[in-house]
C-alpha cells in the first residue's frame, strides 16, 4: 500500500547578513495526518534549535512554496536570499 505525502510547510533558512542559504526544510506528513498550526510550530522550533547550534551566524528564514523549491534544486541554479526584500534570488 502506497502512502501519499503532503508538504505542510517549507522554510528556507539563511544567514541573516549575507543571504547565504544554509538549510531548506520541508515539513511533510501523510495526507491523512494533518498537523495543527501549534504542532507545526513546535516541529519547526525543534529544527531551528539544532540549526542555530550548527551555524553561529544569525539565521532567519523564509516560508516558500513548492515551486520555489523546485527551482532551487534545478540544475545550474544557485539561489540566495535578498535580505532586505526577503525574497529568493538567483545568484
Amino acid at each position: 500500500m502506497s502512502t501519499e505525502l503532503h508538504v505542510q510547510r517549507i522554510r528556507v533558512y539563511f544567514d541573516a547578513a549575507s543571504g547565504e542559504i544554509v538549510h531548506v526544510h520541508q515539513l511533510v506528513t501523510e495526507t491523512d495526518e494533518p498537523l495543527t498550526e501549534q504542532r507545526m510550530d513546535e516541529e519547526m522550533a525543534a529544527l531551528e534549535e539544532v540549526l542555530r547550534r550548527r551555524h553561529p551566524a544569525a539565521l532567519d528564514y523564509l516560508v516558500v512554496d513548492e515551486a520555489a523549491i523546485a527551482e532551487a534544486v534545478a540544475p545550474d541554479v544557485n539561489l540566495r536570499v535578498d535580505v532586505e526584500a526577503r525574497v529568493l534570488l538567483r545568484s
